[in-house]
This record gives C-alpha cells, structure tokens and sequence, in this order.
C-alpha cells in the first residue's frame, strides 16, 4: 500500500509522466474555462501552477479528472496541488490507475477530513515505493460536489517492455485469485488454454 510522505528530493530525479498528456473530465460547468472536457481538463497537467482550478467539473456524484500517460508508466509519486479558494472541497478522493482506461484499480485514498493547500503550494503526494504500473491516472472525488484543482503531476519513469510484461501478469494473476480464490482457501491460479485454474493447496 502506498503510503504519504512530504516531497522528496529523489523525486527531481523522475519525470511528470502526464505533463501535457490528453487529459478528460467527467463534465464541464459554467465555471469551466472551456466548454469541451478535453481541452478543459488539460489545465490541470499543463505545468504551471498558481493556486487557482485548473479545470473545474459540474456539481456531481463523484466527478473525476484523468490523464492519459500514453505510455505503460511505473509510477512513484502522484502529487495533486489544490486550488486554494475552496480548498477543502477536496478532502476525500481515490486515484485509480488503469492499463486500458476500462478497467481501474484503486492506487490509493484519502480519507482523512484534513485540508491541504488552502494557503501555500505544498503538494498532497501519494507515494509508491515499489512502484505502480498505469497508463491512466484517475482522481475521483468521493460524495457529491464540484471538482478542481490545480496541477496533478504523475511522477515515475517509462517502464521497459520486460518490466511491463511482468508487472502486467503479476496484476492479471492479483485479479484472478481476487475472482475464482474460495474463501478460506489457499493455493494459486494457472493459465492453461486460455482457462483459469485454481490449483488448491489446502488439506
């Protein structure tokens, strides 16, 4: 699980795998810059920064902002700068990632009534020590309310084919046993045929 920590220097060293990447909303507003979500949404993962909403969703249940990193990329750091006017609108979110914009799995939550970035800068960092592997990045905002903020950087590397490869399997074989895994049961999945097995390992 990843867990949060103050901005490091070792993450100067990565790149901000969504910076001008296609960016997508779930609806624009009257307080949108731009009608089309598309080009409203990329305010958010333009690289600069001032404090002010990026992009800015209609009042909705659980409205989202999303990034196509156009690339399989292993992420270690999401950080998320608030907009400062209403900053405690975004209290409670989820960032999900995905490797085909279809199927998302939850990379981390903030659940924590806390406030940040109402007065300064100071980026909200989600860290991944081992490494997350998305081409999509999703922050959903949890209940039901406008979203905005300011930038979303995604900080990691480009994974190499063998590195995607195996972290690609490895989250398949996660999804398998989370699927056919009886309760209570110990054991593994096999690929065989284009079947899933589950190789029982219990008495």
């Amino acid at each position: 699980m990843p867990h949060l920590e103050p901005a490091v220097a070792a993450a100067a060293a990565l790149t901000n795998l969504a910076l001008n990447r296609p960016a997508m909303q779930s609806s624009t507003s009257t307080w949108s810059r731009w009608p089309e979500p598309e080009r409203d949404a990329s305010g958010a993962n333009n690289g600069s920064i001032s404090g002010q909403a990026g992009f800015h969703t209609a009042l909705e249940a659980r409205p989202w902002w999303q990034v196509d990193l156009q690339c399989d990329g292993l992420i270690q750091h999401i950080e998320i700068i608030n907009r400062q006017h209403y900053a405690q609108r975004l209290r409670h979110f989820t960032i999900l990632g995905s490797l085909d914009g279809r199927d998302w799995r939850v990379l981390h939550r903030k659940t924590t009534p806390t406030v940040f970035g109402a007065t300064d800068l100071v980026p909200y960092v989600a860290a991944f020590p081992h490494g997350e592997l998305a081409r999509f990045v999703r922050v959903q905002l949890e209940g039901r309310d406008c979203l905005h903020f300011d930038e979303c950087r995604v900080l990691g590397t480009v994974a190499t084919p063998a590195e995607a490869a195996t972290r690609r399997l490895a989250l398949e074989q996660a999804a398998l046993r989370r699927q056919f895994l009886p309760p209570g049961r110990s054991g593994k999945i096999v690929a065989l045929d284009g079947f899933a097995i589950f190789a029982d390992q219990g008495n």
